[in-house]
């Protein structure tokens, strides 16, 4: 049994009020204040704690056998299963309730759970009653209040893994380490390792009594007791000195009996930023474990930002902290000689016309990536109007349209690019395609949500649609996506589709795109992803960053072809990333596993035949109006590259397509030598027409069944109008791609 990295992406409630949204209740619910009320007195019953300590377990920790699959999780997306935020209400007015609640187990367990989850669920459905409560018709106009964000800003779950939030914090808080030990008695490496002590040991407790229960003895039911830790063994367990333990156990606790402030849902709660329940001067509970690496991660900025002589300071080495983060990620993938941080955009005559925080270039193909640090305040979560909008320009709108305005400036040649030293920086090539990435560093609740909502955007030719979202997520990008066509196929990918796609956040789309590529077909309106498809990426990341066995690349196209003539292609191009050959693999890697099967057999085959007979063969197919074709010969990449562009201008105009591919093969490892791609309109043409027509049929009795229709022999002859068309449709040429 282990406790998941869970990160809720949306509420299994939130996606219950959507199937419910056309006939909403016949009368509304209670007022919010009512509910919490009644909400706040049974988290008060005399051992409440064990029904905490219940829900928890049942809806955190994950069992398993050997090896984590996705199946495993199923649980954590059930209907009945409690998310972060409202276990965190229930613990947050349970410490209000003091000593009592972690009295022995109340005489009727099931039933006060019972009661509690219903109220639950009327508090959701108190929220959810400004957007739903007058029925769907009224739903478009209710959408642009601003009352309606609070149901998905709560509802909306966390951003981080857990161990995102530990291990990251490590990084943010590094330059601080003057000021905390200074002020809080401890480095940021010390309070991380307290973490990793309440983590570990609250895992191993629970685990080992949940495997000695007797279904026979009810006094070993509750896992309260595994939630609880000693002074002593934190210390034990962490190597951390005894006076600094005491100050870091200390900044993370709250006391029973405390958190009064807490009675709204958006109220400060100690339970989040204090998550540590000191029950004496030694003991300790430690139930939500993602509170403590939360709390790691954001309450150390809280208590700097309130010194005013510090603050500005602290939010320089936070933003910092955010530029660095992405840059080092964005190397790992696309290498240090094409990733630039913190350049200047000025005009011929000197005019700053904006700054840029990352920007990444491969073959003609540029990340963008504006970074900024503001956080969703207190009034915006209670759903202020004013403050949401506030909160939404400093940390998206500005970055967006400080990317919007770098991006129209790199596609004018005489923009000058500079490093903040002065240096200038040359583009290796002219801008095919910018894609904007607007990233924040911290939880912004409901995130796509607001974008969908709030983001003013405009349209320039060239620029993708933006990414926004978190630093958590883009590490998880870059970590399952770690070469640069992956990564930027899944960029291309999410531009064409990402708006035709309902999701609840990137990491959704991530998922999708890891098991079958991020690609619908042009038919289909509108496509919901539900949350559920994440099991995979969070077991290949906890796999990865925390070494539990389990599958560290999900099954999809990331695995389907590795080592083959496919892969072999991509990682050429990747060697040599000329824009031409990056449109082509990005071409490709929009291709179903049929047409990448057709491309391995076909370039074996051709490069089989050059082998054997030492001549030129070649092969050609076509996918949604594009199209490929492929040389495989013994001559020189010189001698072949006119004639590879006359046969790709021939196929692209018989096939009547707006752009079509060339590549040159080696006949010894099938690996591309010369790449070409000739993107145009297309419009009859008497030239070209006469082109296409001394394209041969096909020699079907050569080749696979998989590539009937796509090869082509040296041997030429003239195709008359009632022969087969050469496309391999089957039809005659004069009612297919003739003329």
């Amino acid at each position: 049994m282990a406790e998941g990295g869970r990160r809720r992406l949306k509420s299994q409630r939130d996606k219950h009020r959507q199937a419910r949204a056309p006939a909403p209740p016949a009368t509304p619910p209670r007022e919010e204040a009512d509910i919490l009320t009644e909400m706040r007195q049974l988290c008060r019953t005399p051992g409440f704690a064990h029904v905490v300590a219940h829900v928890i377990v049942r809806d955190n920790f994950v069992f398993y056998e050997d090896e984590m699959k996705p199946e495993d999780m199923a649980h954590l997306f059930g209907f009945k299963r409690l998310i972060r935020t409202e276990v965190a209400t229930l613990i947050g007015y349970m410490i209000q309730g003091g000593v009592e609640v972690f009295d022995p187990l109340p005489d009727d367990p099931t039933a006060l759970l019972a009661r509690v989850e219903a109220l639950i669920e009327e508090l959701h459905r108190r929220l959810s009653w400004s957007m739903f409560g007058d029925g769907l018709e009224n739903f478009l106009a209710a959408r642009e209040e601003a009352e309606t964000l609070r149901e998905p800003i709560f509802y909306g779950g966390e951003s981080a893994f857990n161990f995102q939030y530990r291990d990251f914090a490590v990084d943010k808080y590094r330059a601080d380490n003057p000021w905390l030990e200074s002020n809080r008695g401890f480095a940021i490496e010390d309070a991380a390792a307290i973490v990793d002590a309440c983590l570990a040991l609250t895992e191993e407790q629970v685990t080992a009594r949940w495997k000695a229960a007797d279904r026979d003895d009810p006094s070993t039911w509750s896992l309260l007791p595994g939630f609880i830790v000693s002074k002593a063994d934190l210390i034990a367990r962490s190597g951390v000195a005894e006076k600094q333990a005491a100050a870091i156990i200390a900044a993370f606790s709250t006391p029973l009996g405390d958190n009064a402030e807490f009675i709204a849902l958006n109220d400060y709660n100690r339970a989040v930023s204090a998550p540590l329940i000191a029950l004496d001067d030694d003991h300790y509970a430690v139930l939500q474990h993602y509170a403590p690496v939360e709390a790691l991660y954001e309450a150390p900025m809280y208590w700097m930002f309130a010194d005013k002589a510090y603050r500005a300071t602290a939010a320089t080495h936070r933003g910092d902290f955010t530029e660095a983060f992405t840059h080092q990620r964005l190397i790992d993938v696309f290498g240090q000689a094409n990733v630039h941080r913190g350049l200047n955009l000025d005009r011929a005559k000197g005019d700053r016309i904006g700054e840029i925080d990352i920007l990444v270039e491969f073959g003609g193909r540029l990340l963008l990536v504006q970074a900024k640090s503001k956080r969703l305040t207190i009034e915006a979560r209670r759903g202020n109007e004013r403050s949401l909008r506030r909160d939404f320009q400093g940390a998206v709108q500005d970055a967006y349209d400080q990317a919007q305005i770098c991006a129209e400036a790199l596609f004018d040649p005489t923009t000058s690019i500079k490093r903040a030293d002065g240096t200038t920086v040359a583009l290796q090539h002219p801008p095919q395609k910018i894609y904007p990435i607007c990233l924040v560093s911290d939880h912004y609740p409901s995130l796509v949500f607001q974008t969908d909502r709030f983001l003013r955007k405009r349209d320039i030719d060239g620029v993708a649609q933006p990414i926004v979202t978190d630093i958590f997520a883009l590490d998880a990008i870059s970590e399952l996506l770690d070469r640069p066509l992956r990564f930027l196929g899944y960029c291309e990918l999410r531009d064409r589709f990402g708006e035709r796609l309902i999701y609840s956040h990137e990491l959704v789309l991530l998922a999708c795109h890891v098991r079958q590529n991020l690609w619908i077909s042009e038919d289909i309106g509108g496509m919901m992803l539900d949350d559920n498809i994440t099991g995979s990426i969070e077991i290949a990341m906890l796999a990865r960053r925390r070494g539990i066995s389990g599958e560290k690349t999900p099954k999809g196209p990331l695995t389907a072809f590795a080592g083959t003539a496919f892969d072999g292609m991509l990682k050429r191009i990747e060697e040599r990333p000329e824009p031409p050959l990056v449109d082509l693999a990005l071409y490709m890697l929009e291709a179903s596993g049929i047409s990448i099967k057709a491309y391995n057999e076909g370039v074996g085959l051709i490069t089989a035949q050059t082998v054997a007979d030492m001549r030129q063969h070649d092969f050609s197919f076509a996918m949604g109006g594009e199209g490929l074709t492929v040389h495989s010969s013994y001559e020189s990449p010189r001698q072949v590259r006119d004639r590879l562009e006359a046969h790709v201008e021939a196929r692209k105009y018989a096939c009547k397509a707006d752009r079509w591919f060339g590549l040159f093969v080696d006949p010894a490892d099938g690996l591309p030598l010369v790449g070409l791609a000739l993107t145009f309109t297309w419009e009859y043409d008497p030239l070209r027409a006469e082109l296409a027509r001394d394209l041969p049929p096909d020699a079907r009795s050569r080749i696979p069944k998989i590539l009937e229709g796509f090869q082509r022999t040296r041997t030429r002859r003239k195709i008359g109008r009632n022969d087969p068309c050469f496309c391999g449709s089957g039809c005659k040429y004069k009612k297919c791609c003739g003329p």
